[in-house]
């Protein structure tokens, strides 16, 4: 593909962000409104809670270019967890456009509780249980634990905000969530505070390995960022919880000048922008290349032409890269074709409806390869 030199290459008169509220918003606004300024290109950024809106805005109805998301949410996503099984949603062809930050997530308990590590939970442990996670989250945990699901108690909440407000009175003893939550930064505000569950895979990686063959999209270490509960432990460093690298994303068919232009933009101005938000820390070339050790997603078109041009691409990267192009692919497409599937079969198309559900479940597993991690590039003779 030819690309244009930057000052050469006209960008459009306005590029389209979907992000989350509000932390993500504020993010693209610290390095977006630069970029507007170089560029006299109008961002567009919006904001919105519900992840399969963003994606489906962005891969389904095409009003945004650009969206950011780590593992977690994009193989939910690619695999049309229920929440994201509706007809005009679910997978299609995504391709990466840059790095945007590292993210951790974990399990969070009120700061007055005895249970340090997950072999401290035991039959009658309460836990709270957020529709919106996926069950190889609260499952992985419990076998990490060596707990039947069964023993424990669970908490059933209707939303983020009840997720953690049990755990403030004393109702669970611990939830799934992020310490960049808005409502988890409040919920430390309590007089107990709050701590989280140590996930350290090194100190029992024994538990770690159950964990992992369960949800084996789960990779752990110690808190990048969030509340101090999370991030401040004695002796310095973190608690470890679940950990990965996010990434900007764009559909395939998004022409590919504009995202080498964009990947050469991050790459070029992280000085710039790096300070103007803490998230930002990691928008860097090293984070990019960190990532694509391990994901299974694939790169745009326009920023393998970036990477190739400043050394960065090997020919590991090549044999990645078709791997990952093939299977989201096969995602995009067989979810298309099992939807005409039910059509055919009068399967009400519908994440309401379990017999869909499960008609597309049972096709995924007969046709479709898992969305798993990498553990580093291929070898290259």
């Amino acid at each position: 593909m030819a690309v244009s030199r930057r000052s050469d290459y006209k960008w459009p008169k306005q590029l389209n962000l979907i992000s989350w509220i509000p932390v993500g918003v504020d993010i693209a606004h610290s390095w977006g409104d630069l970029l507007q300024e170089d560029t006299g290109m109008r961002l567009h950024i919006a904001g919105e809670y519900d992840t399969v809106d963003r994606y489906r805005w962005l891969g389904r109805m095409k009003l945004f270019e650009m969206t950011s998301s780590g593992n977690f949410e994009t193989g939910q996503m690619l695999m049309a967890d229920r929440k994201y099984a509706v007809r005009d949603g679910g997978p299609f062809k995504l391709r990466t456009v840059w790095t945007a930050s590292k993210g951790n997530s974990g399990f969070f308990l009120r700061g007055d509780t005895k249970i340090r590590t997950p072999r401290d939970i035991k039959p009658g442990t309460k836990i709270a249980r957020l529709a919106t996670v996926q069950s190889e989250r609260y499952d992985g945990l419990l076998a990490w634990a060596g707990v039947n699901p069964e023993d424990v108690v669970w908490v059933d909440v209707k939303d983020i905000k009840e997720n953690a407000q049990v755990i403030v009175d004393g109702k669970a003893d611990l939830a799934f969530s992020y310490p960049t939550s808005l409502v988890v930064i409040e919920a430390e505000k309590n007089p107990h505070g709050l701590s989280w569950l140590d996930l350290n895979a090194e100190a029992d990686p024994e538990g770690a390995k159950r964990f992992r063959k369960i949800d084996p999209q789960a990779t752990f270490g110690p808190f990048y960022s969030g509340v101090e509960s999370g991030t401040r432990v004695a002796g310095g460093g973190g608690t470890w919880c679940i950990t990965g690298i996010n990434f900007e994303q764009t559909m395939a068919d998004v022409d590919p000048q504009l995202v080498y232009n964009l990947a050469k933009w991050f790459d070029e101005n992280y000085e710039r922008f790096k300070d103007k938000h803490p998230f930002n820390r990691f928008r860097n070339r090293g984070t990019l290349v960190e990532g694509l050790k391990n994901t299974f997603l694939p790169c745009h078109e326009g920023l393998i032409v970036y990477l190739k041009e400043i050394g960065v691409w090997t020919k590991a990267h090549d044999i990645r890269q078709k791997e990952n192009e093939n299977l989201v692919d096969a995602y995009a497409e067989g979810y298309l074709e099992c939807m005409r599937q039910a059509d055919e079969k009068k399967v009400w198309v519908a994440r309401e409806n379990d017999e869909w559900i499960n008609f597309w479940n049972a096709y995924r597993k007969a046709n479709l390869k898992e969305l798993l991690p990498f553990d580093g590039l291929p070898k290259v003779k």
